[in-house]
C-alpha cells in the first residue's frame, strides 16, 4: 500500500517500513525502492530509499546495492556510507568491492576533504601498537 500511497504512512513509521521491505523484501521490492530512489527529488527521500537498499540480508541485491554506490550523481561521503551500510551484513562482500571498485570514490572523497591520501595509506598513530 505505501509503494502507490506513501503518504499513507506516518513519518514516524515511514523508515521502518522502507528499511523492512529493503532487508527482508526480495528482488521485487528492491527495484521499487531502486527505482523510486533514482526517482527521488528530496534528497532525504532518496538517501532513506538507498539505506533502504542497502540493508538488504541476500547477497545478489547486495551486489547490486554496492554497484548502485558508484551512480553518478551521488554525494560522495554519501557513496561511501552506502557502503559500509551493506558491509554490515556482507562484510567480505563490502570489502572486497572497496578494494577492486572504489578507490577512485576514496580518491574523490579525500579531494573534497583537502587532503591528498593514496586509498591504501594507513595514518600510523590510529594504527599504532606502540603505547
Amino acid at each position: 500500500a505505501w509503494q502507490k500511497q506513501p503518504a499513507s504512512l506516518s513519518a514516524d513509521l515511514r523508515r521502518v517500513v522502507l528499511d523492512l521491505n529493503g532487508r527482508t523484501g526480495g528482488a521485487k521490492a528492491f527495484d521499487v525502492l531502486l527505482a523510486k530512489a533514482r526517482a527521488a527529488e528530496d534528497v532525504k527521500e532518496q538517501r532513506d530509499l538507498y539505506y533502504a537498499l542497502a540493508g538488504t540480508l541476500d547477497p545478489k541485491l547486495a551486489a547490486r546495492a554496492l554497484a548502485e554506490t558508484l551512480r553518478p550523481g551521488l554525494d560522495t561521503s554519501f557513496q561511501l556510507r552506502l557502503m559500509r551500510q551493506v558491509g554490515y551484513e556482507h562484510p567480505a562482500m563490502a570489502r572486497a568491492f572497496l578494494q577492486k571498485e572504489a578507490n577512485d570514490t576514496v580518491q574523490k572523497f579525500y579531494a573534497q576533504c583537502g587532503r591528498q591520501r593514496k586509498p591504501d595509506d594507513r595514518d600510523d598513530a590510529e594504527h599504532s601498537t606502540d603505547g
